[in-house]
């Protein structure tokens, strides 16, 4: 078993999704259940989206998919009987628009044709990534006229005022992720980030105003809300006028589609097989590096990988099982443990940043490959979406079961692996309480099976 010891600079994002779909094309991914009817599709930009979305479902009853299979099929639910959601991860958020868009357009074309009747164009709750060329291809590709948009997530303190996107009471490009080292938000009106990659008109709606059955052309609604009651109000007039089948916004509209498509059946409770914790962490985010000193603070062990391991990758031979070993010690110990460490901060915003955080995805994916083939057994969490593609990629992973929301944004999910099942919890850099790694520690503790 050999680590790789280098990571090339021009080591893209497509060399993750090669990996994670090296399967699909035998398997053509059609993810058909005997008794399940699709219900919704719903498109996410990265896979830590797809989860924190589709969790909504999944809680509600919905048999939920996750996948990064671009040419899912989805004809197996035409001649079935129950609620199944598919979600697809398509990677998109720091592609080239045009190409975000063409896959958007594309994939919600097949859809349609197939008979899905409602399409979720699932977007970051900071608006960040190809969100107007990819409301755009929604719309295109399900040949509607309207695209419903609401993108405030009250919960987590992310609301829209006016047309403005506030995060935590301040506009977004005033937010952390206003200095987003790779996509930095630099605009806070949603029209106008919309506008920057989409030449369809947007039409702001106050918060209350009636949604008009009509539209006379192609054009995008933006929705404000204040709160979550906001949210249901809205879910509740477009149940009412079921007219509407292309809605957009991010995991916080997402938790009021049960109500729209009338999905509340019980679930039993959740129990784990796997015991302990290991967080996987490669983020710049400082939300997220206050998370994993708490956790420090709190009890967990932790193992930073040096910034020569980071830039060059872990050794092959004895000196790389001796890391392994390490980090496998560490974590019997009390079975909490972080394993953490972030591309060099010199040149934040450079294409040199973005190419090293690619690797550092990629060694952290390796890491994990290699503790689970040694026989580490616990439940992972992975902080950001590329780590988590890199996580998935080295483990062949293509698809999720997402189950619960331990807090907003941070999801517990069935990983389907060849060797067999890995629970997985993931959250984005920006997402989780500053106790978020103590709250799942704490999770899987309770709910361990006896």
């Amino acid at each position: 078993m050999k680590l790789k010891k280098e990571y090339p600079l021009l080591f893209t994002k497509y060399f993750f999704l090669m990996l994670l779909r090296r399967n699909q094309k035998q398997e053509k991914e059609s993810l058909k259940g005997a008794d399940d009817m699709l219900r919704l599709l719903i498109l996410a930009d990265d896979f830590t989206g797809a989860l924190d979305s589709g969790v909504q479902l999944a809680q509600c009853g919905a048999h939920t998919h996750v996948t990064t299979n671009l040419d899912v099929s989805f004809d197996a639910w035409k001649d079935d009987a129950r609620d199944s959601v598919v979600v697809v991860d398509t990677e998109s958020r720091h592609i080239d628009p045009r190409r975000a868009f063409e896959i958007v357009r594309d994939i919600a074309g097949r859809a349609v044709k197939s008979g899905v009747p409602v399409i979720y164009k699932k977007t970051d709750s900071a608006l960040r990534g190809n969100i107007g060329a990819e409301l755009e291809g929604a719309l295109a590709g399900s040949g509607a006229k309207r695209l419903l948009f609401v993108p405030a997530y009250p919960k987590l303190k992310r609301l829209t005022i006016e047309g403005i996107q506030y995060i935590d009471g301040v506009p977004v490009n005033e937010s952390v992720f206003g200095r987003d080292p790779f996509d930095p938000v630099r605009e806070s009106s949603v029209a106008k980030i919309i506008g920057l990659q989409s030449t369809l008109p947007v039409v702001s709606v106050a918060e209350g105003a009636p949604i008009s059955v009509t539209a006379e052309r192609r054009e995008i609604l933006v929705f404000d809300a204040s709160s979550d009651e906001a949210c249901a109000a809205i879910a509740k007039q477009l149940g009412e006028i079921r007219e509407t089948t292309v809605l957009a916004g991010c995991a916080g509209f997402a938790g009021h589609l049960p109500q729209l498509l009338g999905l509340r059946r019980p679930l039993p409770p959740v129990t784990l097989e796997a015991q302990g914790l290991l967080v996987v962490s490669g983020s710049l985010n400082p939300i997220t590096t206050a998370q994993l000193e708490y956790a420090r603070s709190s009890g967990f062990d932790a193992y930073r990988l040096t910034s020569s391991q980071m830039q060059e990758g872990i050794p092959a031979g004895p000196e790389g099982d001796r890391i392994l070993d390490d980090i496998a010690t560490l974590y019997g110990r009390n079975k909490r443990l972080l394993l953490y460490g972030a591309p060099p901060e010199e040149g934040v915003g450079s294409a040199a940043l973005e190419e090293k955080s690619r690797a550092v995805a990629g060694l952290l994916g390796e890491l994990v490959r290699q503790l689970y083939r040694r026989g580490l057994r616990g439940v992972f969490a992975v902080t950001g979406g590329d780590i988590l593609s890199g996580v998935l990629a080295h483990m062949k992973c293509s698809r999720m079961r997402p189950l619960c929301e331990i807090e907003s944004g941070v999801v517990l999910s069935r990983a389907i692996l060849p060797e067999g099942d890995v629970m997985i919890v993931s959250k984005s850099g920006g997402m989780g309480s500053r106790e978020v790694f103590v709250n799942v520690a704490d999770f899987i503790e309770r709910h361990r099976a006896s």
